[in-house]
């Protein structure tokens, strides 16, 4: 299995990316729902982007298995 090479994403680049408010990415990462590494001691954040990829695969099967209600 070969090995993905993965950018580290700021979390205003996730919030355009989501198409959500900063505020929300911090949510998302206090919660748990969206891994990342601290870089600093304040705000120091980045999150890798094969985990954006796999937040949005997660959260479009949640909208799907939510309409099959």
């Amino acid at each position: 299995m070969k090995k993905q090479k993965s950018r580290m994403l700021t979390v205003s680049v996730v919030a355009e990316r989501l198409g959500c408010h900063p505020a929300s990415v911090y949510r998302m990462l206090e919660d748990g729902r969206l891994p990342f590494i601290r870089t600093g001691r304040r705000k120091g954040f980045r999150i890798r982007s094969i985990d954006v990829d796999e937040f949005e695969r997660r959260e479009i099967e949640n909208c799907w298995s939510y309409e099959k209600l």
